[in-house]
């Protein structure tokens, strides 16, 4: 099931560019001027002329996510879940959310490296301490 965008009576199904977050980048015609609808999240904004109209920050295409960062949010996920149970999967969501963001902003995957060992080691750290409480 996929979003619908409705502009004067008109239907346009639209794809995220993310299965975790939405990711939308879409061009409608309408008098022949271009207007691209941008969701990030929950966030959406219309860019005319190069500007968005919402926040009247100029528009940049959103960038493309690395296919690695899918990677690092499924392990982060998968893995939270496996070691810590719910805790370790809401802390392995948390570090997705960041890690595309970091991947829209900035592009590079150092930074979403480092975030992706620092959910490792808190993941990790969860671990121990449940296992003292336990025992």
């Amino acid at each position: 099931m996929g979003v619908k965008i409705s502009v004067n009576g008109e239907k346009y199904k639209v794809k995220s560019k993310n299965w975790y977050l939405n990711m939308i980048d879409y061009p409608i015609q309408i008098d022949g001027q271009e207007i691209r609808v941008v969701a990030v999240g929950n966030k959406v904004d219309l860019a005319v002329d190069g500007v968005f109209l919402g926040s009247g920050e100029a528009y940049t295409p959103l960038n493309y996510m690395p296919s690695g960062v899918n990677v690092y949010m499924g392990i982060s996920c998968i893995g939270g879940f496996v070691m810590a149970g719910v805790i370790g999967l809401l802390i392995g969501a948390c570090f997705s959310k960041s890690y595309a963001k970091k991947a829209l902003e900035a592009g590079s995957t150092k930074a979403i490296i480092g975030d992706f060992i620092m959910c490792t080691v808190i993941q990790i750290i969860l671990v121990f301490v449940l296992v003292y409480a336990l025992y």
